[in-house]
């Protein structure tokens, strides 16, 4: 009986082993809920690990390594405790996506899904404008007589949550030859949304669809809301 307990307890330890338990990270990261391939001037993602003030640098394709292209990693042989995070991908223009956390790791697998948030000063700025549609008379309504009281522009909106990220405006901003301007990342593609909003807070007009990156005024007739605004 006494062998049997020796046994176990030799076992026992040598499943718990001798020196820190290893872990497993998978990470996924979006760029402003955009994936990699609408960035090509990002090529690289650079991950860094802090423990105990002592930093490890990794670097990986944007693309991740993911069979299915899904945008991430997995880190392998990870220590318990605590460890400090930064995700960074940067462009050779000097924009940068990045995120800094803290991810308490355990024996087994954590996964984080990254929406790295943008730093720096945007890569063009565009000046739009807008209108509301013309009544079946053919007036085209100002923004009091329509009952608008400010207008909310989204440029490259987040698709898992398209209502984040607003600039708002005063109706009367953007209409009568007047413009407002706002800032667009590079990139393949971009959509912008405009969202007209009355007095009382409901949407009555709409529009959403490509912003072209051109020289003048960007000029944008909204639809009337008779579906909601995607």
């Amino acid at each position: 009986m006494k062998t049997h307990s020796m046994l176990w307890a030799m076992l026992v330890v040598a499943g718990l082993g001798c020196g820190p338990q290893r872990n497993t990270l998978g990470l996924t990261w979006r760029l402003e809920g955009r994936t990699c391939d609408l960035h090509p001037e990002i090529t690289s993602v650079q991950v860094t690990l802090v423990k105990d003030s002592i930093p490890t640098v990794l670097s990986f394709p944007c693309s991740g390594t993911f069979a299915d292209r899904t945008p991430g990693t997995v880190l392998t042989d990870l220590p318990d405790g605590v460890e400090t995070v930064i995700v960074e991908a940067s462009s050779v223009r000097g924009v940068r996506y990045a995120e800094t956390f803290k991810v308490d790791l355990f024996v087994g697998r954590s996964n984080l899904d990254l929406n790295l948030p943008r730093h720096g000063a945007p890569d063009h700025v565009v000046s739009i404008g807008w209108a509301v549609p013309a009544d079946s008379s053919g007036h085209v309504m100002t923004c009091a007589e329509a009952g608008i009281d400010r207008v909310e522009v989204r440029v490259d909106s987040n698709p898992r949550n398209p209502w984040e990220g607003a600039q708002t405006f005063p109706c009367e901003a953007g209409t009568g030859g007047r413009t407002v301007r706002v800032g667009v990342m590079d990139g393949l593609n971009h959509d912008i949304s405009l969202t007209a909003i009355s007095e009382k807070g409901s949407p009555p007009y709409w529009f959403y669809g490509e912003l072209p990156l051109e020289p003048g005024v960007q000029q944008f007739t909204w639809n009337k809301n008779e579906a909601p605004a995607p």
